[in-house]
Order: C-alpha cells, then sequence, then structure tokens
C-alpha cells in the first residue's frame, strides 16, 4: 500500500514536472516568433519559426500521449497486484485523463488564436512598408528616389 502511494506521488510529480517544461517551451516559443515578427521584415522567417512551432507542438503532444500510455500500464500492472485500491485509481486515472484533454485543449486553441493573429498583422503591416503610386500599384522603394532626393539637395 505504502509502495503504491509512493509511486502514485512519483508520477503526479513527473506529471507536474511536464507540464511545467511544456510551460517554458511555450513561452520561449511565443517570445522567439514575437521577435522575429518585429525584427525581420521578410515574411519567410516568420513562417518557417511557425513551422517549427507546429511541429514541436505537434511532437510535444505525442510525447505526451507516450507518457499517458507508459502511466496506463503502470496504473494497470498495480491494479493486478491489489485490487483494494482499485476503484480509487480508476477515479484518479479519470481525473488525470480529464485534466490531460483540458490542457491540451486549452493549448491547442490559444496556440491557434496567437498564429491567427501573427498572421492577420503580417497581413496588414505588408504593404505599408512600401512606396505607392497614384494610381494604386505597391512599388519598393527604389535607388531612385534617393538619386532624386540627391539631386535636390545639391
Amino acid at each position: 500500500m505504502v509502495t503504491m502511494m509512493m509511486m502514485m506521488m512519483m508520477m503526479l510529480m513527473m506529471m507536474m514536472m511536464m507540464m511545467m517544461m511544456m510551460m517554458m517551451m511555450m513561452m520561449m516559443m511565443m517570445t522567439t516568433t514575437t521577435t522575429t515578427t518585429t525584427t525581420t521584415t521578410t515574411t519567410t522567417t516568420t513562417t518557417m519559426m511557425m513551422m517549427m512551432m507546429m511541429m514541436m507542438m505537434m511532437m510535444m503532444m505525442i510525447m505526451m500521449m507516450m507518457m499517458m500510455m507508459m502511466m496506463m500500464m503502470m496504473m494497470m500492472m498495480m491494479m493486478m497486484m491489489m485490487m483494494m485500491m482499485m476503484m480509487m485509481m480508476m477515479m484518479m486515472m479519470m481525473m488525470m485523463m480529464i485534466m490531460m484533454m483540458m490542457m491540451m485543449m486549452m493549448m491547442m486553441t490559444t496556440m491557434m488564436i496567437i498564429i491567427i493573429i501573427i498572421m492577420i498583422l503580417m497581413m496588414a503591416t505588408y504593404p505599408f512598408g512600401r512606396k505607392s503610386n497614384c494610381n494604386g500599384d505597391i512599388q519598393p522603394v527604389t535607388s531612385q528616389d534617393a538619386r532624386e532626393s540627391f539631386r535636390t539637395r545639391n
């Protein structure tokens, strides 16, 4: 019984650690994406970052699932060992599953929202860094303008 409790505690601790790691990773990713969007004007880097982030998220989810499976197996073994604790274990398992699902859903939704916001921002700020003519052509600022200004100054 005591050993069982100890095992349960260990599992919970591991879960907590995993959550903390996830959170840290998320924060880091967010910071990196924001910095790239602010500093670089090219969209390629940001898109690459997005792709990387998504991949990382997927990997993390898979890892979490794997961990869950492992834990389930462990719990099942324990159940086989002692039937007295079965109901309690079931309850714990259910709680853990629900918590996990909630966390995953929250993370996914938040990430999606952030990505959409960034995309919108990129879309909005893209044409404004260019010089537009009277007829609405979006035209990059060339060295012609610089030459003209130089001529006027002299």
